[in-house]
Protein backbone atom coordinates (compact mmCIF):
# COMPACT_ATOMS: atom_id res chain seq x y z
CA UNK A 1 0.00 0.00 0.00
CA UNK A 2 1.03 3.60 -0.47
CA UNK A 3 2.24 5.78 2.41
CA UNK A 4 2.28 9.47 3.26
CA UNK A 5 4.71 11.57 5.28
CA UNK A 6 4.32 14.97 6.89
CA UNK A 7 6.09 17.42 9.25
CA UNK A 8 4.99 20.73 10.78
CA UNK A 9 6.08 24.09 9.36
CA UNK A 10 5.67 27.73 10.28
CA UNK A 11 2.94 29.98 8.90
CA UNK A 12 5.49 32.44 7.46
CA UNK A 13 6.57 30.13 4.64
CA UNK A 14 4.87 30.80 1.31
CA UNK A 15 4.33 28.88 -1.93
CA UNK A 16 6.22 30.37 -4.89
CA UNK A 17 4.14 32.31 -7.43
CA UNK A 18 5.83 30.22 -10.19
CA UNK A 19 4.15 27.08 -8.86
CA UNK A 20 1.59 25.52 -11.19
CA UNK A 21 -0.41 22.30 -11.24
CA UNK A 22 -1.15 19.85 -14.01
CA UNK A 23 -2.54 16.36 -14.37
CA UNK A 24 -0.08 13.49 -14.67
CA UNK A 25 -0.19 12.13 -18.23
CA UNK A 26 -0.90 8.43 -18.57
CA UNK A 27 2.40 6.54 -18.67
CA UNK A 28 4.52 9.52 -17.54
CA UNK A 29 7.13 7.59 -15.57
CA UNK A 30 9.68 10.41 -15.97
CA UNK A 31 7.65 12.68 -13.66
CA UNK A 32 7.07 9.85 -11.19
CA UNK A 33 10.82 9.10 -11.12
CA UNK A 34 11.80 12.79 -10.88
CA UNK A 35 9.67 13.30 -7.78
CA UNK A 36 10.91 10.02 -6.25
CA UNK A 37 14.52 11.09 -6.86
CA UNK A 38 13.87 14.29 -4.89
CA UNK A 39 12.82 12.38 -1.76
CA UNK A 40 15.31 11.66 1.02
CA UNK A 41 15.71 8.08 2.25
CA UNK A 42 13.58 8.97 5.30
CA UNK A 43 10.82 10.41 3.10
CA UNK A 44 11.01 7.36 0.85
CA UNK A 45 10.65 5.06 3.83
CA UNK A 46 7.67 6.93 5.22
CA UNK A 47 6.01 7.21 1.79
CA UNK A 48 6.66 3.71 0.40
CA UNK A 49 7.18 1.92 3.72
CA UNK A 50 10.60 0.83 2.51
CA UNK A 51 13.94 2.62 2.24
CA UNK A 52 14.18 2.27 -1.52
CA UNK A 53 17.24 3.64 -3.29
CA UNK A 54 15.38 3.32 -6.60
CA UNK A 55 11.81 2.92 -7.75
CA UNK A 56 11.41 -0.27 -9.79
CA UNK A 57 10.17 0.24 -13.36
CA UNK A 58 7.07 -1.88 -12.75
CA UNK A 59 6.09 0.37 -9.80
CA UNK A 60 6.76 3.51 -11.85
CA UNK A 61 4.46 2.17 -14.55
CA UNK A 62 1.76 1.30 -12.01
CA UNK A 63 1.97 4.76 -10.43
CA UNK A 64 1.73 6.37 -13.90
CA UNK A 65 -1.21 4.21 -15.00
CA UNK A 66 -3.75 7.02 -14.66
CA UNK A 67 -7.34 6.49 -15.76
CA UNK A 68 -10.01 9.20 -15.31
CA UNK A 69 -12.40 8.45 -12.47
CA UNK A 70 -10.34 5.49 -11.30
CA UNK A 71 -6.70 6.50 -10.84
CA UNK A 72 -6.05 10.22 -10.99
CA UNK A 73 -2.82 12.05 -10.29
CA UNK A 74 -1.95 15.74 -10.14
CA UNK A 75 1.54 17.21 -10.32
CA UNK A 76 2.98 20.33 -8.70
CA UNK A 77 5.49 22.00 -11.04
CA UNK A 78 7.92 24.66 -9.84
CA UNK A 79 10.18 26.42 -12.36
CA UNK A 80 9.27 23.77 -14.97
CA UNK A 81 10.34 20.92 -12.65
CA UNK A 82 7.93 18.43 -11.04
CA UNK A 83 8.19 18.80 -7.26
CA UNK A 84 5.17 16.88 -6.00
CA UNK A 85 2.48 14.39 -6.91
CA UNK A 86 -0.84 13.51 -5.35
CA UNK A 87 -2.79 10.52 -6.52
CA UNK A 88 -5.91 8.68 -5.60
CA UNK A 89 -6.78 5.20 -6.75
CA UNK A 90 -10.37 4.04 -6.46
CA UNK A 91 -11.11 0.63 -4.96
CA UNK A 92 -13.07 -1.35 -7.57
CA UNK A 93 -14.93 -3.35 -4.90
CA UNK A 94 -15.74 -0.21 -2.85
CA UNK A 95 -16.06 2.63 -5.40
CA UNK A 96 -16.87 5.21 -2.70
CA UNK A 97 -13.31 4.69 -1.36
CA UNK A 98 -9.95 5.63 -2.87
CA UNK A 99 -6.43 5.31 -1.58
CA UNK A 100 -4.64 8.68 -1.26
CA UNK A 101 -0.90 9.32 -1.59
CA UNK A 102 1.00 12.61 -1.52
CA UNK A 103 4.70 13.18 -2.10
CA UNK A 104 6.62 16.46 -2.19
CA UNK A 105 10.36 16.55 -2.80
CA UNK A 106 12.42 17.41 0.26
CA UNK A 107 13.96 20.56 -1.27
CA UNK A 108 10.59 22.36 -1.40
CA UNK A 109 8.80 20.90 1.59
CA UNK A 110 7.36 23.33 4.10
CA UNK A 111 5.75 25.68 1.59
CA UNK A 112 2.15 24.46 1.44
CA UNK A 113 2.54 22.40 -1.75
CA UNK A 114 1.24 19.23 -0.06
CA UNK A 115 -1.84 21.12 1.11
CA UNK A 116 -2.56 22.40 -2.40
CA UNK A 117 -2.06 18.93 -3.84
CA UNK A 118 -4.50 17.51 -1.25
CA UNK A 119 -7.07 20.10 -2.32
CA UNK A 120 -6.68 19.14 -6.00
CA UNK A 121 -7.09 15.46 -5.16
CA UNK A 122 -10.17 16.14 -3.05
CA UNK A 123 -11.76 18.20 -5.84
CA UNK A 124 -11.18 15.58 -8.54
CA UNK A 125 -12.23 12.72 -6.25
CA UNK A 126 -15.48 14.47 -5.27
CA UNK A 127 -16.24 15.11 -8.94
CA UNK A 128 -15.80 11.36 -9.55
CA UNK A 129 -18.06 10.43 -6.62
CA UNK A 130 -15.38 9.33 -4.15
CA UNK A 131 -16.57 9.83 -0.57
CA UNK A 132 -13.60 8.58 1.47
CA UNK A 133 -9.82 8.67 1.13
CA UNK A 134 -7.95 5.82 2.77
CA UNK A 135 -4.35 6.57 3.68
CA UNK A 136 -1.72 4.35 5.24
CA UNK A 137 0.26 6.62 7.54
CA UNK A 138 3.12 5.14 9.52
CA UNK A 139 2.37 5.27 13.24
CA UNK A 140 5.75 6.94 13.87
CA UNK A 141 4.66 9.88 11.70
CA UNK A 142 2.82 11.79 14.42
CA UNK A 143 2.69 15.09 12.49
CA UNK A 144 0.91 13.66 9.47
CA UNK A 145 -1.43 11.59 11.60
CA UNK A 146 -2.35 14.72 13.58
CA UNK A 147 -2.86 16.62 10.29
CA UNK A 148 -5.19 13.93 8.94
CA UNK A 149 -7.10 13.61 12.22
CA UNK A 150 -7.57 17.40 12.34
CA UNK A 151 -9.36 17.12 8.98
CA UNK A 152 -11.81 14.53 10.30
CA UNK A 153 -9.90 11.31 9.64
CA UNK A 154 -10.61 8.29 11.81
CA UNK A 155 -8.25 5.42 12.63
CA UNK A 156 -9.32 2.01 11.35
CA UNK A 157 -10.14 -0.36 14.23
CA UNK A 158 -8.44 -3.35 12.59
CA UNK A 159 -5.37 -1.56 11.21
CA UNK A 160 -4.04 1.39 13.24
CA UNK A 161 -1.88 2.50 10.29
CA UNK A 162 -4.96 3.05 8.12
CA UNK A 163 -6.83 6.35 8.35
CA UNK A 164 -10.15 7.16 6.67
CA UNK A 165 -10.57 10.79 5.60
CA UNK A 166 -14.00 12.09 4.49
CA UNK A 167 -13.34 13.77 1.14
CA UNK A 168 -15.92 16.59 1.60
CA UNK A 169 -14.49 17.52 5.01
CA UNK A 170 -10.93 17.43 3.69
CA UNK A 171 -11.88 19.63 0.75
CA UNK A 172 -13.65 22.16 3.00
CA UNK A 173 -10.64 22.28 5.31
CA UNK A 174 -7.88 22.57 2.70
CA UNK A 175 -9.80 25.07 0.58
CA UNK A 176 -10.36 27.26 3.65
CA UNK A 177 -7.95 29.78 5.16
CA UNK A 178 -4.56 28.48 6.26
CA UNK A 179 -4.12 28.33 10.02
CA UNK A 180 -1.13 27.31 12.14
CA UNK A 181 -3.13 24.22 13.15
CA UNK A 182 -3.41 22.99 9.57
CA UNK A 183 -0.19 24.24 7.99
CA UNK A 184 2.07 21.22 7.42
CA UNK A 185 4.45 19.85 4.87
CA UNK A 186 3.62 16.52 3.30
CA UNK A 187 5.51 14.21 0.99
Amino acid sequence: MLRLTCASISAQQQVSPSLRFTDLAAGDTVTVRTVFDGLSMRSRFLRFHAGRSMLPLRMQQRLADVRPGSHEAHVAVLDDRPVGIVRWIRYAEEPQNAELAIEVIDAVQAGGIGRQLAARAARSAMAAGVQWFLAYIDESNADLRAWALSYGATIDRRDRGLLRLPVPALLAAVDGPISDRHLHRCT
